[in-house]
């Protein structure tokens, strides 16, 4: 058995600690009080989604990306900046067949050729 509640406040601090950021900045970034998020830490409280919704937003993930990286503990790149993950992002929310068009797109605007046989990975 797991506890949810520790898996999210821990995996909140690792993107803290990441970013620089602190308690006081988190709450000032999300708009969600201090008071919330230093009972969510100090009295391991677990959050709302709405609470956890905005302060993913103000991390640049979406909910479902948090609690896929807890799941799988794979994480994209930190070298990735924030416009390329919103693209990452925007990918992911794509069917095959329009990831395959993106990708076409992308290699044709970079001058890249495009590998025929190569096929698109969820």
């Amino acid at each position: 058995m797991f506890d949810l509640n520790e898996l999210l406040l821990n995996h909140l601090t690792e993107l803290l600690n990441e970013k620089g950021w602190s308690l006081y900045r988190l709450s000032n970034e999300s708009q969600v009080p201090y008071s919330t998020i230093t009972n969510m830490f100090r009295r391991e409280s677990c959050p709302t989604i709405y609470v956890l919704k905005k302060v993913c937003y103000t991390l640049n993930l979406d909910l479902w990306e948090f609690f896929y990286e807890i799941e799988t503990k794979k994480r994209v790149p930190d070298t990735i900046d924030s416009t390329e993950a919103d693209i990452l992002s925007l990918y992911r929310r794509l069917d095959a067949y329009d990831q395959k068009l993106l990708y076409n797109y992308l290699a044709g605007l970079s001058g890249t050729p495009v590998d025929s046989t190569k096929s698109t990975e969820n």
